[in-house]
């Protein structure tokens, strides 16, 4: 069985103590309660992907950060949970009506809260997901450090780059009948990445229609911006064996094109998607 301590930041170092108090680790700021919760799986060795609303926060994204996402291998997903839980963190799930309007992908993750808040507009929580959800190959995997977190005394984390995230993206829409609602879900999340990273458009500066002649022109250089990007990947073989039609699907994507025509089961069912 694995051997689980509890883990505290003490004056900058780490304390450990055999039991922890749940009241005293919520009354930490949930961002300590992460570095927290990063320093013990990262010293029983499990090795993190950074996923979801992270990843795109990386991406240019711009989103309010309440929830904390990882991958974990599916050989040490038990042993990540029996550390939070061991930390104080209890398992704390969404409601129903929050799982189901996420889609299939949200619902496989591991839920722990880590405020003292439950509160659904106050609550926050740190997700664990199984790796194989992405399967993202070593190869489209970085170690880079965890933005989120400010103190040098954690590991690196692996990070997907931007071309794996995009091919999971579309690769798991073709999974999906076109109007399924978690191929709509995941048509959101490219339309974002596409908007802030592919365009790169803020807050500040997003198109409000009826533009002048010269903002046509500035979304006119941005899109061209947008399609070298994905030629480069396409030039530097980004994408997998037998997956040139990402590399089309984004491409037309970028220039205005629609999501409605990315393949769907219907007509890649003699192609492996996942």
């Amino acid at each position: 069985m694995l051997q689980t301590q509890s883990y505290f930041s003490v004056s900058g170092s780490a304390e450990s103590s055999n039991a922890c108090d749940v009241e005293i680790i919520f009354d930490r700021p949930s961002v300590e309660v992460v570095e927290i919760a990063l320093f013990a799986l990262q010293g029983a060795g499990v090795e993190l992907v950074e996923w979801d609303v992270l990843l795109r926060m990386r991406m240019g994204v711009p989103r309010l950060l309440h929830d904390f996402s990882y991958l974990v291998p599916d050989d040490r997903l038990e042993d990540a949970c029996n550390i939070l839980e061991s930390i104080g963190l209890p398992l704390y799930p969404p409601s129903d009506l929050v799982l189901k309007s996420q889609g299939d992908l949200y619902v496989r993750g591991h839920f722990y809260r880590i405020t003292r808040s439950t509160q659904p507009f106050f609550i926050n929580r740190i997700y664990l997901y199984p790796y194989p959800l992405a399967a993202f190959s070593r190869s489209e995997l970085s170690e880079q450090r965890p933005f989120h977190l400010s103190s040098s005394r954690y590991s690196n984390i692996l990070v997907p780059r931007p071309s794996a995230v995009r091919a999971f993206i579309i690769r798991t829409m073709a999974r999906y009948p076109q109007y399924c609602y978690t191929r709509r879900v995941l048509d959101n999340e490219l339309g974002e990445l596409i908007l802030y990273f592919f365009l790169g458009y803020t807050l500040h500066n997003l198109p409000k229609g009826e533009e002048e002649v010269w903002q046509w022109e500035d979304e006119d250089r941005r899109i061209a911006a947008a399609s070298n990007i994905v030629k480069q990947w396409c030039m530097d073989r980004e994408w997998r064996q037998g997956e040139k039609w990402i590399g089309d699907a984004l491409a037309s994507v970028v220039t205005g094109g629609d999501t409605g025509d990315f393949p769907t089961v219907a007509d890649t069912q003699n192609r492996q998607l996942w």
